[in-house]
């Protein structure tokens, strides 16, 4: 297999995590109604499939790289398709958290691994266009999960979706056990490991910072904008429908965003102004009538800048720092995407006031404009 064929493996494998991320977010109004719960609730469980990566980001990273990136990514495959088992089996909310908990464990790993791996064949090559293409994997998994779940849980039940995602996810473990191999040169099993350190170590944390509270941002308005239009009168069929055509938009202008930023190498300047433009639009989502072309315009813009910036820290760590540098910036980022929906959930069941949800994306969108920034003068240094 070429490089662009591996590099469309490991999307698919990052697809299904994007599902099973958003089929919380997408079932939100039948999962609700099912265990009696609240948004306060349904927000923790969003962020909940994130927790490992706060503990296991850079433990994962250390385990791949000890057993092998491969292997440790098959089991990975494995535990998600666990999670969604016991997601579709429990009536218990107790489980379906755990199940929640553990297919999130599965989905860290992916997350970190399938990253490096992406960087490893790339870098120095189209890295920003690669990881672009990569990362457009989530936007497609939540676009799906959006349009396939809700219908699905209509006529055959919560369950379903959770039963379709554990397939999913061992199919991808076995189509990766089959044809996944390592770069040339590249033997994650034995490689050096060199923490980051001064300022390059700085730039691996900002980079985290812009990446966490960027997704952070966008996670709050995948997971809330579903009931934000079923609060203006649409179905929530409708609803989970017109949340996704963010993410289709997003999923075409992500590889676009890449290839522009390597042909002109402005990714730079890509980010701070489409970050700026972020701030503005998260508060226009709350106008009933002009909410589905706000979040057209949101998905082209984030799909713009998010190549360049996941692209941070393969820029600045060299090969024998870049297993431990990419568990500390996934570290950094899950521990900031995790509060994000729990707390957006919390401020707005407390309050009564869905739309203050949609206000703590933008203070996230500056929060990533801060990052951006600092991640900019470090570089230049560097």
């Amino acid at each position: 297999m070429n490089r662009w064929a591996i590099l469309g493996l490991l999307v698919a494998a990052r697809t299904v995590m994007a599902m099973q991320y958003q089929a919380v977010g997408a079932l939100s109004p039948l999962i609700a109604e099912r265990f009696t719960v609240g948004l306060a609730e349904i927000g923790v469980v969003i962020g909940l499939y994130m927790l490992p990566g706060l503990f296991f980001a850079l433990p994962g990273a250390s385990i791949g790289q000890r057993f092998g990136e491969k292997r440790v990514s098959v089991i990975a495959c494995g535990l998600m398709g666990a999670g969604s088992l016991a997601m579709a089996l429990t009536g218990d909310w107790t489980l379906f958290l755990l199940g929640h908990l553990l297919a999130g464990l599965g989905g860290v790993l992916i997350n970190i691994l399938m990253t490096k791996m992406a960087a490893d064949w790339f870098v120095g090559a189209e890295i920003t266009t690669a990881m672009a293409i990569f990362i457009n994997s989530w936007p497609m998994g939540i676009a799906l999960a959006l349009v396939l779940f809700p219908p699905m849980a209509t006529s055959f039940g919560v369950g379903s979706a959770f039963w379709l995602l554990s397939g999913f996810a061992c199919l991808c473990g076995l189509l990766v056990a089959i044809f996944y191999r390592d770069p040339p040169g590249v033997g994650s099993a034995n490689a050096p490991r060199i923490w980051p350190r001064g300022e390059v170590l700085s730039a691996v944390l900002a980079a985290g910072l812009c990446w966490g509270a960027f997704n952070g941002g966008l996670g709050i308005l995948f997971g809330f904008g579903t009931p934000l239009l079923v609060a203006f009168g649409e179905s929530p069929e409708n609803a989970a429908r017109m949340t996704s055509l963010i993410l289709w938009v997003l999923a075409i202008a992500a590889p676009c965003g890449g290839y522009i930023a390597d042909k002109t190498g402005r990714g730079r300047e890509m980010v701070l102004f489409g970050l700026a433009g972020l701030i503005c639009l998260s508060p226009l989502t709350l106008m009933s009538g002009i909410t589905v072309p706000v979040f057209m315009v949101y998905g082209v813009v984030t799909g713009l800048v998010a190549g360049p910036i996941v692209s941070m820290p393969a820029r600045v760590l060299p090969p024998e720092m870049r297993t431990v540098g990419m568990g500390l910036f996934f570290t950094t980022y899950y521990g900031i995407f995790i509060v994000s929906p729990a707390l957006a959930g919390a401020l707005a069941d407390i309050s009564g006031v869905l739309p203050l949800a949609f206000w703590c994306a933008a203070f996230l969108q500056l929060a990533a404009l801060i990052g951006a920034l600092w991640y900019g003068r470090i570089q230049q240094r560097i």
